[in-house]
């Protein structure tokens, strides 16, 4: 009997496979394994059906073998078991991989191993990684990840799935890339894959390291045009809140890779926090019509449908995006923000709890939920949750200003002015990046000098809260909140004069400021009484509501109340020279008062801004100790309240109204009251966890657009 040609087919078996003729591969593959009893051809007649999509072909073929002594045998079936979602089959063929110690490798004789490139231990170590991760285990998960990178460095997939999925803290991270042995497992090629690997890191807070990495693979290795190289430098400006420069950058991604699942986020974010709604709408369609199987696809959809303030319709497509992929981190962001929008905040708590279980390195999940408990008064929960945040994330200046949100509304000034200052510090290492305070990036820093301000005022600081209010004024020199919070703070000093002038320039910018209004009237009246007195709360709420004022019942005794009926009257017309020929009479505010117009004290008729990365207002106690505690209830009444602003990173976020209070998941409105720190008020970066700013209400456009995906 003639001798199979074994070695001629195993030529052409090998040339049908290069040439992705699979039928002919098929043809010759199994004839070799009649032929031959050798693991080798059987493995290569498996990955011909593995090429081709048969993955039960394949159980059934290595099932049925003694496949246990060939390793890329026992990675194949494990590969095709994941595929058919048998994880805990594949989990039991992988099982002892999951405590496998990374030095039995490093003993085996160079050459043993029968894959050159990576080491196949490492592989089975990444496929018992995913089938915990399938079994939404992702400790264990991660464990197995860890693992897999000790034994083979090389294992990108495994060091990918870490990064991409936030699986580390910021310090785990560092620590990991500094145990792996690059030298041992890349040879030649060490610095390189090294300065890879470092640009795949957590970029908040070590931008500049990142930023060398970039140049090295630029100038040396010239990697300009590589698309993780553009990805890397598009993270950095995401983060530097250059968005128009970021939009660029995806861009030039997705024209030469259109479902870059890294560069899709931040892209349809930047697409969002631009309030480029036109474009959001197209590239949505796009993306339904070509990938409707892709999980991103219907985020697009559902940040369309949130930007247009569409909650339900939103709510629709990020359920879709999860059903095609559960740990879409981004998805479950925005979800959460769709109901927080809408206060249901059992359901958004709900959607933050599980992405914070999903992605155990990430700081923003935790962060709204403490935003959440925040608003709703739990401040043990709230605690709690910012220090689990904080403990995951040192470099955020949302963060930093959310906690000190929560020690100001604690009445712990101290502790709050420690956190505001801390945000200013974190904006202070980005600010040598930007040109100027536009766009977002200005926001962020009025809200964190007004907050800083206001710690400072109840703080009796009165020199060092100026100082910071004014330098909102020289980044926005029209920010109303500002000029009251300025004239506020003079006039506590008794210093009328200047006080007045600031009341007039903030009623001149906003002749419907109530608290304004009604200081200002106050501070007339106590520069001829000769000292800031504080029982005029009852006056202005009886002027408002037209009651009868009994003026023995405040300490400001009769005469403040005759002086301010008399005005409310019309009796007394004060004028105000503003710009040379401008004249501002507040008689017309009186009718304002005096017909019940008031919405902008902070009660019923505040807003409050929900995004991912900006903030909300806070609404605490006015005044404090010198201050006044007898104020407060009476303006508390009316609406009075601090004006505290708050910034928040991460995912998206739209404007709501509602009883004024903190706003969860992103920003609330300014509120009209004393001077109040203020949340951020940028707009929410939807998509990215990277980090997002607070949003501003979103003005519907002329040409609404709609859109009909299924």
């Amino acid at each position: 009997m003639p001798s199979p040609p074994l070695d001629t087919l195993r030529k052409w078996r090998e040339q049908a496979i290069n040439s992705h003729n699979l039928t002919m591969a098929d043809f010759f593959a199994n004839k070799i394994c009649s032929f031959s009893k050798d693991l080798e051809d059987l493995y290569w007649l498996a990955q011909i059906y593995y090429l081709g999509g048969h993955y039960t072909r394949i159980e059934k073929l290595l099932s049925n073998s003694e496949i246990y002594d060939s390793l890329k045998c026992v990675y194949l079936l494990a590969l095709s078991l994941i595929k058919l979602d048998k994880f805990e089959e594949s989990h039991s063929l992988l099982s002892k991989y999951e405590y496998f110690d990374p030095s039995l490798v490093e003993q085996q004789p160079v050459g043993q191993d029968e894959y050159e490139n990576v080491k196949i231990e490492s592989l089975l170590c990444f496929l018992c990684g995913v089938c915990f991760l399938k079994r939404s285990t992702p400790v264990r998960a991660k464990n197995c990840f860890v693992r897999a990178l000790k034994v083979d460095v090389k294992c990108f997939e495994a060091y990918d799935r870490l990064m991409s999925l936030d699986m580390l803290t910021a310090d785990e991270e560092q620590e990991l890339f500094n145990s792996l042995n690059f030298e041992r497992d890349c040879g030649p090629a060490s610095d390189f894959i090294k300065t890879l690997y470092q640009t795949k890191l957590k970029k908040i807070g070590v931008i500049p390291e990142i930023q060398r990495s970039i140049e090295i693979l630029e100038d040396q290795y010239d990697l300009k045009s590589n698309l993780d190289v553009v990805l890397t430098k598009a993270q950095v400006e995401f983060l530097a809140f250059r968005f128009e420069n970021c939009l660029k950058l995806t861009r030039e991604i997705i024209k030469k890779d259109e479902i870059n699942q890294t560069a899709l986020p931040i892209h349809i974010s930047c697409l969002f926090v631009l309030e480029k709604k036109s474009d959001l709408m197209l590239y949505s369609h796009e993306l339904s019509e070509k990938y409707p199987g892709e999980a991103a696809t219907w985020f697009a959809v559902g940040v369309y449908y949130l930007a247009k303030q569409a909650n339900v319709e939103s709510r629709q497509h990020f359920s879709k995006s999860l059903a095609i992929d559960p740990q879409f981190l981004p998805a479950w962001i925005a979800f959460g923000h769709s109901f927080a929008l809408e206060e249901e905040k059992d359901t958004a708590i709900s959607a933050y709890m599980t992405a914070s279980k999903l992605v155990t390195g990430q700081h923003q999940p935790y962060m709204y939920l403490a935003m959440l408990h925040l608003k709703q008064g739990n401040l043990p929960l709230s605690r709690d949750e910012f220090m689990i945040a904080q403990g995951l994330c040192k470099f955020d200046p949302y963060l930093e200003n959310e906690v000190g949100m929560y020690y100001y509304q604690n009445g712990e000034y101290e502790k709050a002015l420690i956190s505001f200052e801390k945000s200013i510090e974190l904006l202070s290492e980005i600010q040598s990046t930007q040109s100027s305070y536009t766009g977002i990036y200005g926001k962020l820093w009025e809200s964190a000098w007004n907050n800083s301000a206001h710690a400072y005022r109840k703080l009796g600081n009165y020199e060092k809260a100026l100082e910071n209010l004014f330098q909102i004024l020289s980044i926005n020199p029209t920010s109303t909140e500002t000029f009251v919070s300025i004239a506020f703070v003079y006039h506590i000093q008794n210093e009328f004069d200047r006080a007045l002038t600031y009341y007039h320039k903030a009623l001149v910018l906003n002749d419907g400021h109530f608290f304004a209004g009604s200081m200002c009237r106050v501070c007339v009246q106590e520069s001829v009484d000769g000292g800031f007195d504080f029982g005029f709360g009852g006056v202005v709420r009886g002027i408002v509501e037209g009651e009868e004022v009994d003026g023995d019942e405040d300490e400001g005794g009769k005469d403040v109340v005759e002086g301010l009926q008399k005005f409310s009257r019309g009796e007394v017309e004060l004028r105000k020279k503003s710009g040379g020929d401008e004249v501002y009479d507040y008689r017309d505010f009186v009718k304002i008062v005096k017909n019940g117009n008031s919405s902008a004290s902070g009660g019923s008729g505040s807003e409050t801004k929900i995004g991912s990365d900006g903030g909300r207002e806070i609404f605490s106690t006015p005044v404090q100790g010198s201050e006044v505690s007898s104020i407060r209830e009476r303006l508390r009444s009316r609406g009075g309240h601090d004006l505290v602003q708050s910034q928040q990173q991460g995912g998206g976020g739209v404007r709501t109204r509602g009883n004024g209070g903190n706003g969860s998941g992103g920003s609330s409105g300014l509120g009209q009251g004393e001077g109040t720190p203020r949340r951020g008020r940028g707009r929410p970066r939807v998509g990215n966890v990277v980090d997002v700013p607070g949003m501003v209400e979103q003005e519907e456009e002329d040409d609404e657009m709609d859109m009909d995906i299924d």
